[in-house]
């Protein structure tokens, strides 16, 4: 993945790092961090400035098609083609734990 500077047209930094293609891409709210998921079904997380490597998230068991960030970028969501959606934790890289539904039913 390369970002470019809009009103240049140059280069700014090239993010290497995954096995193969990337399928998704999301900028977090305040710019400070770009996640990409990949058909290597990892997702990563970047610096936009350095292109410095974060963090990977693994528990796909397809590719990633999907990464969005909720709008305080404190959760990022990611989609696959193994037709699950899941939530992370974009500072630690962990899932969120699927709550287990309390309701009761009337």
């Amino acid at each position: 993945v390369k970002l470019w500077d809009v009103s240049t047209g140059k280069e700014l930094v090239m993010l290497v790092g995954h096995k193969f293609e990337v399928s998704a891409v999301a900028f977090a709210p305040d710019g400070k961090t770009v996640a990409t998921g990949s058909q290597d079904k990892t997702i990563k997380l970047w610096d936009p400035n350095t292109g410095q490597e974060r963090a990977t998230f693994t528990g796909h068991d397809s590719r990633v098609a999907a990464v969005a960030f909720s709008p305080d970028g404190w959760t990022l969501a990611t989609g696959s083609w193994d037709r699950t959606v899941k939530l992370w934790f974009a500072a630690t890289d962990e899932e969120v734990s699927p709550q287990k539904d309390t309701r009761t039913q009337k």
